[in-house]
């Protein structure tokens, strides 16, 4: 029988509840990827997500644990409703071919008040050794770079972009913010960098005629 190398992409997760007295202080909710079939590369990489699942759970039964058990007792002393932190941490994979693999992990911290954050880490793999593409732009291509995102975003009407957005762009540029997708390389900025918390992350797709990706054949161009 032929063995089947298709590569795989399956949840790694964990969901639990931190309580005191009976009442719920954290809700916690972990999934990173896990890949098949098992190479060199993908064992690397496999060890990698499993590395951030644990630390996020001692996170959330550390730190956050203590931050929502103070805020518990303050709050009942003083005869407030408590309402639980929650850490929630999701991936999608936005790009899947025989050499590369582009992962967003999105995590969501709710620790009281109006709204909760969130952060977004991106990471694009080489399958084959399973260690990671750092992107490295030139003076010119970073300049080219902000210059085109600053014209998608003025193009976004729906939008309302801090000012002097042409300033904020390059400033809060990071080139390793990215990920791959079929039509281009991805760059993201944190919430409340360029737009309002309401905007959530910005994302702005460079296409790869402008910035050429090796490991991305012409046919995914397209």
């Amino acid at each position: 029988m032929k063995k089947d190398n298709t590569l795989r992409v399956h949840s790694l997760e964990k969901a639990f509840t931190i309580e005191l007295a009976g009442e719920t202080l954290v809700t916690v909710n972990i999934a990173v990827p896990q890949l098949t079939p098992l190479t060199a590369g993908t064992q690397r990489i496999n060890r990698h997500y499993k590395a951030v699942l644990t630390f996020w759970e001692r996170y959330a039964r550390g730190n956050l644990a203590r931050e929502a058990r103070k805020q518990y007792t303050y709050f009942s002393a003083q005869g407030f409703p408590f309402a639980p932190f929650s850490l929630t941490l999701t991936y999608t994979v936005l790009f899947l071919n025989e050499q590369l693999l582009s992962v967003v992990l999105d995590r969501y911290e709710y620790t009281g008040g109006a709204n909760g954050f969130t952060v977004r880490q991106a990471d694009t793999w080489y399958l084959a050794s399973g260690f990671p593409l750092h992107m490295k732009l030139t003076a010119k291509q970073r300049k080219e770079v902000c210059g085109y995102i600053t014209n998608l975003a003025q193009s976004q009407q729906e939008i309302m972009y801090f000012e002097p957005l042409p300033k904020l762009v390059c400033q809060f540029f990071r080139e390793n913010q990215f990920y791959l997708t079929p039509e281009g390389v991805a760059f993201f900025y944190g919430e409340v960098t360029i737009a309002p918390h309401a905007a959530g992350i910005q994302t702005f797709v460079i296409p790869y005629e402008m910035l050429p990706i090796t490991g991305v054949t012409n046919d995914e161009n397209t």
